[in-house]
């Protein structure tokens, strides 16, 4: 029995992993149905890349165009930003669906490891895988019941 049920979990964790790296790491802002927002401010936030977007500021903006956002354009930016952030966060960009399936999602977290699937998820980043391997380590109970919970924040459906 013990052998069945580490072979099973081998077998999960391999797909696991395979299934991590069919996630593409780079977005294009054009992809992003938020791009319509980004455009109304200005046209060539569509051609810099996701990070010189979300590190930019109405400093830097008048530092490489030498015009002024303005208040309005300001606003505007960064509730784009915003909104990128948070698109990119739930996957919602594509149509392409996270790295692993929710049935999956779902078994490892019966079986105790869903910190390893919110950690898979997430590329590690963020506090949530964190938080629930203290919560599995101290009960299995509650890592579950946060594991969860959480599941809303990386699937759509």
């Amino acid at each position: 029995m013990k052998q069945i049920i580490l072979s099973a979990l081998c077998v999960l964790f391999l797909g696991a992993s395979a299934s991590a790296e069919i996630m593409p790491k780079t977005v294009k802002m054009a992809d992003l149905s938020s791009a319509t927002d980004v455009q109304a401010i200005d046209p060539k936030f569509l051609q810099m890349g996701m990070d010189q977007f979300l590190s930019l500021t109405p400093a830097k903006y008048k530092e490489v165009t030498g015009k002024r956002l303005g208040l309005k354009n300001s606003l505007a930016l960064k509730a784009a930003q915003a909104k990128v952030k948070h698109e990119i966060k739930k996957n919602d960009f594509g149509g392409q669906d996270p790295a692993i399936s929710k049935g999956l999602y779902v078994l490892l977290a019966l079986l105790g490891f869903g910190w390893l699937a919110m950690g898979l998820l997430s590329d590690w980043e963020g506090s949530d895988w964190i938080i629930n391997l203290v919560l599995t380590i101290v009960c299995l109970l509650p890592g579950l019941i946060h594991a969860l919970v959480k599941m809303k924040d990386y699937y759509r459906n």
